[in-house]
């Protein structure tokens, strides 16, 4: 878990294939709750083309990315200026976002 929320480009898709069925499915649910990746444990012999063009959404792009970077903003030490500034950001992104939805 450490590792992976090290990354700074999420992957698309985790596949978990250690361990016991129970344990690697409560892995997976852990990977997808707490790093928001989508995690799966795969069936026996399944295959996944790893090369098929996939179609990325924008916005779950951008979404992985400022996830990605926040995480690890909140494991440095901001000035304090600099910590108000994204602060203030958010909130800003956050109203806009509410705009959207009401």
């Amino acid at each position: 878990m450490e590792w992976m929320k090290n990354f700074e480009n999420p992957p698309q898709r985790v596949f978990v294939t250690h361990g016991e069925p129970e344990s690697s499915s409560t892995l997976a649910a852990k990977i997808s709750d707490e790093l928001g990746f989508d995690a799966i444990v795969p069936a026996w012999q399944q295959t996944v083309d790893l090369f098929a063009a996939v179609a990325l959404d924008p916005l779950k792009e951008a979404y992985a990315s400022i996830s990605a970077k926040l995480l690890g903003l909140i494991k440095t030490h901001l000035e304090p200026a600099r910590r108000e500034e994204i602060l203030r950001r958010l909130a800003e992104l956050e109203a806009f976002l509410d705009e959207g939805i009401n």
